[in-house]
């Protein structure tokens, strides 16, 4: 259906959209300074032609924090300040937009594209429009991080507590250069079955080695 709406979409007027925000990205870009905002128009030309099955989210939380610079992310938040009252208006401009096509009933998924589109242009540098699958894996992949998950290979390994453990088998989808975004599979759950002889370490199931003491288990 995504593929369907993209298409209707970008034939009455997508195409023209897109192309008028990539001709403001092009004048932003030759401007240098101004390369951050020219991104940004790109990423809403790509949202403009084909606004169906896409969503918008912040560059740190598709990369994850620790993966964009403080320095970027005081430049994002600097310019989307300036941008602001311009942003404002053109998001009044596409929640109207939005609003008369719920009331139309048929028209509501043109009004959620309009939605989005306000979203976008509020604080649009930094951001960037990605699949919706691409934001679930990423928002997996930050969750996995907070709680300690690395990705090692094609599996994941996590270190909580000194203790080495395995997730199992997972998904994996490359949409980060650094690592692979995980899903983990939630038949597989991570559970203790005994404690060290030693130091009385928690010992779980799959380990064959305190991750306190070192000493080998039998499990």
């Amino acid at each position: 259906m995504s593929a369907l709406g993209n298409l209707i979409w970008f034939v009455f007027g997508g195409e023209i959209f897109a192309l008028f925000w990539l001709i403001v990205a092009a004048f932003f870009a030759v401007t240098i300074v101004g390369l951050p905002i020219a991104r940004a128009c790109l990423e809403f030309a790509k949202l403009s032609a084909f606004p169906f099955g896409k969503t918008v989210i912040m560059e740190t939380e598709l990369k994850g924090v620790n993966n964009v610079s403080g320095i970027a992310r005081v430049i994002y938040i600097i310019l989307n300040i300036i941008w602001f009252p311009i942003g404002l208006c053109l998001t009044i401009i596409y929640f109207a937009l939005g609003i008369i096509s719920f009331i139309t009933i048929i028209g509501i998924p043109v009004g959620i594209v309009y939605v989005r589109m306000g979203q976008f242009l509020l604080f649009p540098i930094g951001a960037r429009v990605v699949s919706k699958k691409q934001a679930q894996a990423s928002a997996t992949a930050n969750e996995l991080e907070k709680r300690g998950l690395v990705v090692v290979g094609n599996g994941v390994s996590a270190t909580q507590q000194n203790i080495t453990v395995n997730v199992g088998q997972v998904s994996a989808e490359s949409i980060r250069p650094e690592r692979q975004i995980l899903q983990t599979n939630p038949t597989n759950q991570i559970s203790a079955i005994g404690f060290c002889g030693n130091c009385g370490e928690k010992i779980v199931e799959g380990t064959r080695f305190c991750g306190k003491c070192g000493t080998a288990v039998n499990v």
